[in-house]
């Protein structure tokens, strides 16, 4: 293999972790965006019963500290790569035999959730994969409630321009006007929309921002009719099929599933007493 292919493979790899190396990789991941994780997770102000949703989760440390902070709440999550959702799931083991985190293997420009039941949404070091047209972020936008936040870290392309591993091939490099445009495609206004640039170790530029969603917009459903689900259960969650009918995700499907039921069993006994921890999942999976 020539350096250049061996270059292009990091890049790959980075792009969707598979087999062997693609574990090892989610491994250099949970080091490697432990910064950039702290400063995303702290510009969202994750509340307790707060619902928030992961794209590209990686390994699960993301995933991880937003759960002990929405411990109330839940935590969502969708990745293109199987070797994540495995990986990931494994880190949050707990949290997910207990039904406060689901992990699911998917893609962003066709989220499998309904209308604004997000409060929180967070991408780290994932913005490079976006397609130019906008559809990852409006299906984002799409699924985040009024007044919701969004923290989207990506390193610089001034930084990015110097790593062998981020080719056209599998990277789109991000500078701030690039970012910017970016979030608009995606129906994101100027007003909504507040970019700072920030410095790690080893000299690395980032750039964080955070849009918030006004209460003042109309969210449409920006999937084509093919991207919809048509099996879906009572709630509107989509049941696996076609390219996303892995064990994982029909796992993740019957824990929602689930969850509707604990929902409709606390409506015909309610209790006096605040409400559980499946409190927000229930709103997730009801898209109340």
């Amino acid at each position: 293999m020539s350096l250049d292919g061996f270059w292009h493979g990091v890049g790959q790899q980075l792009r969707c972790p598979t087999g062997h190396w693609g574990r090892l990789t989610g491994r250099l991941m949970a080091f490697a965006n432990r910064g950039p994780n702290r400063i995303a997770i702290d510009a969202l102000g994750v509340r307790p019963g707060d619902v928030v949703l992961e794209l590209g989760f990686g390994p699960g440390m993301g995933v991880k500290a937003l759960s002990r902070l929405a411990s109330q709440g839940a935590v969502l999550g969708i990745d293109r790569s199987p070797e994540m959702v495995s990986q990931a799931s494994r880190n949050n083991r707990n949290a997910v035999a207990e039904g406060r985190v689901s992990l699911r293997r998917g893609v962003f420009e066709a989220l499998p959730w309904k209308d604004e039941i997000i409060d929180k949404i967070l991408a780290v070091n994932v913005a490079y994969f976006f397609g130019r047209d906008g559809q990852a972020i409006r299906e984002a936008r799409r699924v985040l409630r009024p007044g919701g936040a969004m923290a989207i870290y990506a390193t610089d392309r001034s930084t990015m321009s110097k790593w062998k591993f981020s080719g056209p091939e599998t990277h789109s490099l991000i500078g701030e006007e690039e970012l910017r445009d970016l979030l608009r495609s995606g129906g994101f206004q100027p007003a909504e929309i507040a970019i700072r640039r920030v410095s790690l170790p080893f000299g690395i530029e980032g750039l964080l921002a955070v849009v918030e969603k006004r209460g003042d917009t109309q969210t449409r459903d920006s999937r084509t009719p093919e991207q919809r689900p048509t099996n879906a259960s009572p709630a509107g969650v989509p049941v696996a099929s076609n390219h996303l009918d892995q064990p994982s995700f029909k796992r993740n499907h019957l824990n929602e599933v689930k969850l509707i039921h604990f929902k409709r069993r606390a409506q015909l006994f309610p209790r006096p007493s605040p409400p559980s921890r499946g409190h927000a999942w229930t709103r997730v999976a009801l898209g109340t």
